[in-house]
């Protein structure tokens, strides 16, 4: 209910995909928002973005480059997946 406190996590939490181009900066955010929503179930991800299994390991493979030890910690996960699901990339 707070828009402003949600940008404002979005930023924070989204920053590191800044440095990419719109169009990968889109395609890694879809693809992260999906490997958090299937718990990193790879066929899962792969099934719901029509994607191989191999591309969703390619693609966390630069989400885990870009994150670091982020997309480790439970509650930054948590907070990712809310922006995401709000509708930031």
């Amino acid at each position: 209910h707070e828009p402003e406190l949600l940008n404002d996590l979005a930023a924070q939490r989204l920053a590191p995909l800044d440095q990419l181009r719109p169009n990968q900066r889109a395609r890694l955010a879809e693809t992260l928002l999906s490997w958090l929503s299937h718990q990193g179930e790879r066929a899962k991800v792969a099934a719901e973005l029509h994607i191989h299994p191999q591309t969703v390991g390619y693609r966390v493979g630069q989400l885990r480059e870009i994150f670091g030890d982020a997309l480790d910690d439970p509650l930054t996960r948590f907070e990712l997946e809310m922006v995401l699901r709000a509708g930031h990339s």
